[in-house]
């Protein structure tokens, strides 16, 4: 936290079956009052894993099919090629549709009520396609938006709905919510991002609980470190729900995608092995917050790392350590391979997508890369950050310094050798080389 000027972090573990969480620092640089324990984080990205179970207690009564067409279950949705007629519900999951991570499109526009979800996916959002699907991995926030809107379409309810009677009430999750309303009379944490790149002074975002209701399944839902280690317990056998059997809950942790370097993904899950241990996590980061969710099902162990700082680093080397320490499970950065200068000069060039311009160069033996968030709707700069990464094999990097330290990326050809070099850059989601 002295390191990174994170205001407040809490920390949970759950080793044996029992819960345990710890709290440092503050809710707010404002008010000063102090994070607990229980304190109410909005968790970004890890409410993925929540959709992907909802879905799976879909598929596992029949609601569902997973390998059906997505026009089965949005036949009001409109996507380039006539993708609807490929892609199928387990595409989404596995972030492998081929689509773009977000559309230029005015997500508040579809309004907050019942409504919003299924007007969105009569709108023919102007989503980009990189693939065919079933191709290539690319993370996709597009895609958990579709399946909040399947999650109610097949429960003839909402998406919210949904999630409560289905998954948060029979897991006993009562400090899990879905709107910002639901939350407030909860102690809870303000989102912060730092004023400057490399600035330690975090202020507050003001904006951080007031998501479209469409952006809600994949990364709306606030949360507990308590409620976050009860819902891991999921996958360690030791709760009492009766959720899932153990086929579908094992749809959930098997390999279905690879995400290029750094293990594969799941439904709703990323899938590492660590020390030839099998570890399933799920990070989130936006609106000023940073979370990890990591369970290994060997150990009997979970980890929860919450902070209300957009700088992510801080969460990953908190997670990193607590992982080492708690469950004898240590990551080590992969080492770098001899540079090859042709190679390095072949991947120099500026790559974008709707939410991000990137700019990579050759440096020394490796490349340095000044990456730019982008407003997916005015194309505006949302955020800065740079690095330099060394290769780790065939197209693969990994970061080395500042805030980007110990992320991997790969670069990836979809052009099949048509252009010179691979046609794409993929951090997490993919971006295309411009010509």
């Amino acid at each position: 936290m002295e390191r990174w000027g994170v205001p407040g972090v809490v920390v949970g573990l759950l080793r044996g079956g029992e819960p345990e969480a710890v709290a440092f620092g503050v809710a707010s640089v404002e008010s000063g009052y102090p994070v607990l324990p229980d304190s109410a984080f909005r968790i970004a990205s890890v409410t993925k894993p929540f959709v992907a179970t909802l879905v799976a207690t879909l598929i596992q009564e029949g609601r569902i099919n997973p390998d059906g067409p997505l026009a089965d279950y949005v036949p009001d949705l409109k996507l380039p090629e006539s993708g609807e007629a490929e892609i199928t519900v387990r595409h989404l999951l596995t972030h492998t549709s081929g689509l773009d991570t977000e559309p230029p499109l005015n997500l508040t526009s579809f309004g907050n009520g019942d409504d919003a979800a299924s007007r969105f996916a009569a709108s023919q959002p102007p989503v980009m396609r990189w693939a065919r699907p079933g191709r290539v991995f690319s993370y996709s926030n597009f895609g958990y938006w579709l399946l909040g809107a399947i999650a109610g379409r097949c429960t003839s309810t909402t998406f919210e709905t949904a999630m409560r009677d289905r998954l948060l009430r029979p897991l006993g999750l009562d400090q899990t919510f879905l709107f910002a309303g639901e939350a407030i009379t909860r102690p809870i944490a303000v989102g912060h991002r730092p004023v400057g790149p490399s600035s330690r002074v975090h202020s507050v975002v003001r904006n951080c609980y007031a998501p479209a209701r469409v952006r809600v399944p994949s990364g709306g839902l606030i949360s507990t470190a308590p409620d976050l280690l009860t819902f891991a317990s999921l996958y360690l056998g030791s709760t009492t729900s009766h959720l899932l059997d153990g086929e579908h809950l094992g749809y959930l942790m098997q390999r279905a995608a690879a995400p290029g370097w750094g293990g594969h993904y799941g439904w709703g899950w990323c899938l590492e092995e660590l020390e030839r241990e099998l570890v399933f996590k799920h990070d989130g980061g936006g609106a000023g917050f940073a979370t990890t969710l990591r369970i290994v099902p060997s150990r009997d162990f979970a980890l929860v790392v919450l902070t209300n700082s957009s700088r992510s680093v801080a969460m990953g080397q908190i997670a990193d350590w607590a992982m080492g320490k708690f469950a004898g499970l240590n990551w080590t950065p992969p080492q770098a391979v001899p540079a090859d200068a042709e190679v390095l000069g072949m991947l120099a060039g500026h790559y974008s997508s709707c939410t991000s311009s990137i700019q990579v160069e050759p440096r020394g033996d490796g490349l340095q890369l000044e990456l730019t968030d982008l407003d997916p709707l005015s194309g505006e700069a949302a955020g800065f950050t740079s690095g330099f990464a060394e290769p780790i094999g065939d197209h693969g990097y990994c970061f080395r310094d500042g805030e980007l330290e110990g992320m991997l990326f790969d670069f990836v050809d979809l052009e099949d050798g048509a252009s010179r070099g691979p046609s794409h850059i993929r951090i997490a989601s993919l971006a295309q080389r411009s010509i």
